[in-house]
Order: structure tokens, then C-alpha cells, then sequence
């Protein structure tokens, strides 16, 4: 993602500026504005390599934490469900003119993340899984980019001890596609028996809420 231009970038020097005379002189106050004109066209030039499209966003990184707070069950086995998610817990500053995130939660599906600007990302997950009854159940979690599979970035876990949480978590990186204004995200789930679900545990003094899912996305340094 980093520009070609990158190995390229010197920091700007500043200029040795003449010492005054005690007496008004046209050429000092031209020599005086040709070191500072040199100096910032230097400057000019390291802004133009350093902000542009393909990384420029990336000096402030975008970021963005999402949990989901209910509890979801699949409504038939071994069928992939995206999960909803309900709770934006950091949220970067736009970089864009506009006024949403550079992330955000779509209003049109809780389980779509949408990222407004191309970079490759890490995103790192958690699951906390229940399994309600006695007989085991396999539970699959995997990323989706706009509609299609991640490829290698499925984990699984076994449920066997009924009543018990367990917590899946694992890492996911993907390259934003630059061609498309948002690309979405979904965290996708699979369980083999109707008896495992993504569970939300209430706040009970002195913990806090145990979300059934959380997400949290950084984007790569340029």
C-alpha cells in the first residue's frame, strides 16, 4: 500500500538565514526570502509524497471497536450467519470531509461493518459461546469482505460441557478493495447443534456486561 516515493522522503533542512544589517537592504530581504522559499518548497514536496491517496489516510490509522450486546442463536445448524453487532466502543475522528467515521456500523445491517477508506487490516475478535444442553456442538467463525469468504480465517472450537462459557478469539487481516467508495465486513458463524450460541452475560457487580461478540480493527502503518 505504501507509496513507491516512500524510501525516497528526507526531512526538510532548515535554512541558514543571513544575518540582517543594520541598515535596509533590498538584496538581504531577497536572500532572506529565497532560503525560506527553498525551505518550503522542501516542506511542500514532503507533504505531496506523504499524503496521498494510498497512504495518507493511514498516518492517522484508522480504528474502530464494535460489540454486539444480545444474545444470538443460529436458527438452524451447520447454516452461516453474520453477527449483528449493536455497540460502537471507539470510534476514530473522520478523515474524510464528511461526517461519519472512517468505520461505522451500516444502518442498513447491524452485521456490516462498513470501512470508507482502502488499507490492509487486522482485526481481532472474540466469541463468548454457551452450550445450553448436554450434547456437543462445533462452532465456526470466520471473516467475510464484501460478500465473499476470507480465505484462511476460520477457527473452531468444540463445546462439550453443558452450561459453560468458552471464549473464542482470533486474528483476521484483509486488504480493502480501493475501487469501492465502502468496503463491508461481517464476522460470520457456523454451530453444528442447535445447543451452542453466541451468549451475552448482564453486569454483575463487580464485572461488567460480557458482550456475545466484539470486534476491533487497525489499519496497517502505510
Amino acid at each position: 500500500m505504501a507509496n513507491a516515493n516512500i524510501a525516497n522522503i528526507k526531512p526538510p533542512k532548515a535554512p541558514s538565514l543571513p544575518i540582517a544589517p543594520t541598515t535596509y537592504s533590498q538584496s538581504y530581504f531577497e536572500l532572506f526570502a529565497n532560503a525560506l522559499r527553498l525551505y518550503f518548497n522542501q516542506v511542500d514536496i514532503l507533504c505531496a509524497t506523504v499524503v496521498t491517496p494510498d497512504i495518507g489516510y493511514t498516518l492517522n490509522r484508522p480504528y474502530g471497536s464494535f460489540s454486539a450486546t444480545t444474545t444470538q442463536i443460529a436458527a438452524a445448524t451447520l447454516t452461516d450467519y453474520a453477527i449483528d453487532f449493536d455497540t460502537a466502543n471507539y470510534l476514530d475522528s473522520p478523515l474524510s470531509t464528511g461526517k461519519q467515521p472512517d468505520m461505522f456500523i451500516s444502518p442498513d445491517d447491524p452485521s456490516v461493518i462498513l470501512i470508507g477508506y482502502p488499507s490492509i487490516y487486522t482485526v481481532n475478535f472474540s466469541v463468548n459461546l454457551l452450550l445450553s444442553l448436554t450434547a456437543p456442538a462445533t462452532i465456526t467463525v470466520w471473516g467475510r469482505l464484501n460478500g465473499v469468504d476470507l480465505d484462511n480465517s476460520a477457527f473452531q472450537t468444540v463445546l462439550n460441557v453443558s452450561g459453560n462459557n468458552v471464549n473464542l478469539s482470533g486474528t483476521i487481516m484483509f486488504e480493502c478493495d480501493a475501487t469501492l467508495k465502502a468496503n463491508s465486513f461481517q464476522l460470520v458463524w457456523m454451530t453444528s447443534n442447535s445447543n451452542g450460541a453466541l451468549t451475552t452475560v448482564p453486569a454483575a457487580a463487580p464485572v461488567p456486561t460480557i458482550p456475545s461478540a466484539t470486534v476491533i480493527f487497525s489499519a496497517a502503518s502505510a
